[in-house]
């Protein structure tokens, strides 16, 4: 059996099946595994199955044609149109530009490609040792799909730890390398293919020839996880940024409101003072009264930062409007050496997580406890709360359980951004129904 028979072989209809519809289920299910953190339009599922069809179609009348015409311009021009249906597909079945489900497909493609030049690999040793296997049989088609199940679901392990999330792709300019590399492995592999028909090479150049395409698309895919990676971090450090002015605009709103809650309270006293000294005794009592009810409803906390102070007396009144226990023992003084801004983001983001979790929750179960203490050089930072639910854990943070996950889940990546900053570091755990936050930073 001669090597050309693993590349061009239509004499049953489930071998012209294999042979075409193949690049376009393996590139679609590619794209569609690079593309799983984006939004999903309406309709997906029927979207996936019409462009599957569609497309299936199309390639399994037009590959074998090009293929069989020995006409290499037809041959490119075949792959160029199943890969522009790739590309249509994945932009129909995502919430995403053009651009973006260029950047899927390329990849679905580039990891069906790496499929087919380790099957093809294997069928030049099988075929230098010997063994015959009948193209497009049982053991044949067994072995393909096998080989490419278990390629499709290390790529699925290997995004799923990236954390993926709905991104922009990475500028063009940074695109168009991993195109071109792809598009010259598939070029290159359609001429080697006609120039091994015409002189039988032998099998080890064959695989040897294969292995260099291999690399190059699995170079593809390297090189793209890493804009993964570089993307999921820029994203998160926009929104942290974007968080910190909102956070900063937050504080000096509070603050004036604040300010001007204490002059109140500040004036009030006076008048109810000035009015106890020339009552009389019927309604001394009800103005002493009346003082102590307002010295009850003063929250403002005095902790020794005046930053620390406005943040921990807006949350004290948000707590008490809406049921929670909000208690805390903070040294102000012990974080001097932080930002101002760093102070009001990491206790921000610390003690609204923990409102957020507990106003979940029964009545009797909303209580939040915060302490900060310096101790022997190191800053202690602690908050308790209840929460409901499972704790599931990613780089040390949990995993927020908010449908849009992608733009959630900051509040933790700042405050262990915080605590790194200062050379510390941050932690979270769970004991029964207690989540407990612990950062530890040197002063």
């Amino acid at each position: 059996m001669e090597y050309v028979l693993w590349d061009a072989y239509y004499t049953t209809l489930w071998g012209r099946i294999l042979f075409s519809a193949t690049f376009i289920a393996g590139g679609l299910a590619g794209a569609l595994l690079f593309s799983s953190g984006r939004p999903r339009r309406r309709w997906f599922f029927v979207r996936v199955v019409a462009c599957f069809a569609v497309s299936g179609t199309v390639s399994f009348y037009l590959f074998p044609w090009a293929s069989l015409s020995r006409n290499t311009a037809l041959l490119i021009f075949a792959y160029l149109v199943m890969f522009g249906m790739i590309v249509c597909s994945a932009w129909l079945c995502n919430d995403c530009g053009l651009r973006d489900a260029l950047f899927y497909a390329e990849n679905g493609v580039a990891a069906f490609s790496v499929v087919k030049l380790i099957f093809d690999c294997i069928g030049a040793i099988t075929i230098y040792a010997g063994i015959h296997i009948r193209p497009y049989g049982a053991v044949y088609s067994v072995i393909y799909i096998g080989l490419g199940a278990v390629v499709y679901v290390l790529l699925y392990w290997l995004l799923k730890k990236q954390s993926r999330t709905s991104l922009s792709v990475a500028p063009l300019h940074l695109l168009l390398p991993t195109s071109v590399i792809l598009a010259v492995s598939v070029i290159f592999n359609i001429l080697f293919g006609k120039f091994t028909y015409a002189y039988s090479l032998q099998a080890d150049i064959i695989v040897a020839i294969k292995l260099i395409l291999l690399l190059c698309c699995l170079l593809v895919l390297m090189i793209n996880f890493d804009v993964f990676t570089i993307n999921r971090q820029r994203h998160e450090m926009e929104t942290i940024s974007q968080l910190s002015k909102k956070q900063q605009e937050q504080f000096a709103f509070s603050k004036a409101n604040i300010d001007a809650l204490n002059i109140k309270y500040h004036d009030l006293k006076g008048m109810i003072g000035s009015l106890r000294k020339v009552a009389d005794q019927n309604i001394a009592a009800p103005l002493r009264e009346a003082e102590a009810q307002i010295d009850a409803y003063d929250k403002t906390a005095k902790t020794g930062n005046t930053y620390l102070d406005v943040l921990l007396t807006e949350r004290s009144i948000y707590c008490e409007h809406n049921g929670i226990r909000f208690t805390y023992s903070v040294e102000g003084e012990a974080l001097s050496f932080m930002q101002p801004m760093d102070v009001i983001s990491f206790f921000d983001n610390c003690t609204g997580n923990a409102i957020e979790a507990v106003m979940q929750l029964p009545p009797e179960k909303r209580v939040v406890t915060l302490q900060c203490s310096r101790r022997q050089g190191m800053l202690s930072v602690r908050c308790d709360n209840y929460f409901s639910g499972q704790l599931r854990l990613a780089g040390g943070l949990p995993v927020t359980s908010k449908q849009n996950a992608a733009e959630h889940g900051f509040g933790l990546k700042s405050m262990q951004l915080i605590a790194k900053k200062y050379g510390g570091q941050l932690t979270v755990s769970a004991e029964g129904e207690i989540f407990t936050l612990t950062a530890v930073i040197p002063c």
